[in-house]
């Protein structure tokens, strides 16, 4: 029977931060891709004790106690509680004395890695968030910018800007890449993994499909050298 303690069996507490005093749970201190995991409003880092094992064998995980939560410090609270997240995100990487980072949020979480990436877009090398985990029924730009807290047109400038793609582009990447590893799987037929990543037309998901693998998909497990591959 697995526990909280099991879970996070080897990791390291400890405290990071210059500006802010922050608790943080880390595993795989070795490696030097960071990631940051920021949990959910009243929530703590213990979030995300039953991942904390797996990321680590990839990354230097460290999910943390936000400001106002938890262990972490309790500065003067102030409404606009999101750019002092972000400042405490930073503060971890510059603790770090890394520029840049990865960010995976949930709920609060999420809004804080999104708002960092759209305001220090220099210091984020990727969010894992909110298109990954939506690809069936992904928001609109108007549900994102509301999401974010920045308009449609400022987001779509940002997004476009430090990723070389349109927001649509990007999210037909992520569902055409993550149908990629469905059929791989064997677990997953065509219908199937168009259905999964939000294609109610297999013709359109095959031509898509077709376009950014060179195959069509019911081959794609058979594919040959030559085919793109993600």
């Amino acid at each position: 029977m697995n526990t909280l303690w099991l879970d996070l069996l080897g990791a390291e507490v400890r405290y990071r931060g210059r500006e802010f005093k922050t608790r943080t749970i880390e595993t795989g201190a070795h490696n030097p891709q960071k990631l940051i995991l920021i949990h959910g409003v009243g929530g703590h880092a213990e979030a995300y004790a039953r991942n904390m094992q797996r990321l680590g064998e990839r990354f230097h995980a460290i999910a943390i106690d936000l400001v106002w939560h938890g262990l972490s410090s309790k500065p003067e609270f102030t409404p606009e509680m999101v750019p002092v997240f972000s400042r405490q995100v930073l503060d971890i990487f510059d603790d770090l004395g890394v520029q840049k980072g990865f960010i995976e949020g949930e709920s609060l979480g999420g809004w804080v890695a999104c708002w960092t990436a759209l305001h220090h877009p220099e210091r984020v090398e990727k969010v894992i968030g909110l298109l990954r985990s939506k690809l069936a029924e992904p928001p609109n730009l108007e549900e994102i910018g509301r999401f974010v807290g920045c308009s449609p047109f400022h987001l779509s400038r940002t997004f476009s800007a430090e990723t070389g793609q349109t927001i649509p582009q990007y999210l037909r990447q992520l569902r055409l890449e993550r149908a990629a590893e469905l059929l791989r799987s064997g677990k997953f037929n065509v219908t199937e993994a168009a259905l999964e990543v939000g294609y109610s037309s297999l013709s359109h998901f095959s031509q898509a499909f077709h376009e950014e693998f060179g195959c069509c998909p019911g081959l794609y497990p058979l594919r040959t050298p030559t085919q793109k591959n993600i």
